[in-house]
C-alpha cells in the first residue's frame, strides 16, 4: 500500500511539473509571435516534424500464409493442438484456484470487476483451447477439413484505409497562427497563464 502511495505522488509531481513547463513554453511562443513574429514563426516550423507510423508497421499489414508450413507436418502438428488444448482444459478447469487469484488481484481493485474479466478470461480461453482440440481431430481425420473451413472463415483485413486519414498531415493550427499570429499568440498567453494558477491552486491543494 505504501508502495502504491509512493508511486502516485511521484506520478502527481511529474504531472505538475510537466503541465509548468508546457505552460512556460506557451507563454514564451505567445510573447515571440507578439513581439518577434518572422523568428517565431521560422523556429516553429523548423521544429514541426510529421512522423508516419504507415512504413514502419506495413510488415505488418502483409498476408503470410503459414497453412504450407503446418500440413507439412500435418500429424505432428495435430497432436499438438490436441494435447495443448487439452492441457490448457485441464490446467483452466482442476488446477488454478481462480477464487484465490481474485481475491490476491482485488487488493487494489474493485473485486467484482475483477471477478468478471478473470471469469471472462478463463472461459474464453477454456473455448479456445476446446477449439483447438477440434481442429487438431479435424486435421487428424481429413486432410481437407481444415483447408476447407479456412476457405470460409479465412479473411484478411488490413488497416491500411482506417489509419490512412490519420496519416495525413493537418495543417489547420498551423495556417491559423500564420495567418494570425498575434490572435493566437495573446490566446496561448492566456491559456497558458490559466493553466499556471491552476497548477499552483492544486499544488497547494495537495
Amino acid at each position: 500500500m505504501l508502495g502504491n502511495e509512493y508511486f502516485s505522488e511521484i506520478l502527481m509531481v511529474a504531472a505538475y511539473w510537466i503541465c509548468i513547463v508546457a505552460a512556460l513554453t506557451g507563454i514564451a511562443l505567445g510573447l515571440g509571435l507578439n513581439f518577434s513574429k518572422e523568428r517565431t514563426l521560422r523556429l516553429m516550423k523548423a521544429s514541426n516534424r510529421w512522423v508516419s507510423m504507415r512504413k514502419k508497421i506495413e510488415p505488418l499489414e502483409r498476408p503470410r500464409d503459414s497453412e504450407k508450413a503446418i500440413f507439412k507436418r500435418r500429424k505432428p502438428a495435430a497432436v499438438f493442438f490436441i494435447l495443448g488444448g487439452a492441457y490448457t482444459i485441464y490446467m483452466l478447469l482442476f488446477v488454478i484456484e481462480f477464487p484465490h487469484l481474485i481475491v490476491l488481484l482485488s487488493e487494489n481493485a474493485n473485486p467484482l470487476v475483477v471477478a468478471i474479466l478473470v471469469e471472462s478470461l478463463k472461459w474464453l480461453l477454456v473455448a479456445s483451447g476446446s477449439l483447438a482440440v477440434v481442429v487438431g481431430i479435424a486435421m487428424l481425420v481429413s486432410e481437407n477439413a481444415l483447408p476447407s473451413l479456412r476457405a470460409r472463415l479465412d479473411r484478411w483485413h488490413s488497416t491500411e484505409k482506417i489509419e490512412k486519414p490519420a496519416s495525413q498531415m493537418h495543417m489547420v493550427l498551423d495556417n491559423l497562427t500564420e495567418t494570425y499570429p498575434r490572435l493566437t499568440g495573446i490566446v496561448l498567453i492566456a491559456l497558458s497563464g490559466c493553466a499556471l494558477v491552476t497548477a499552483a491552486i492544486v499544488r497547494n491543494l495537495i
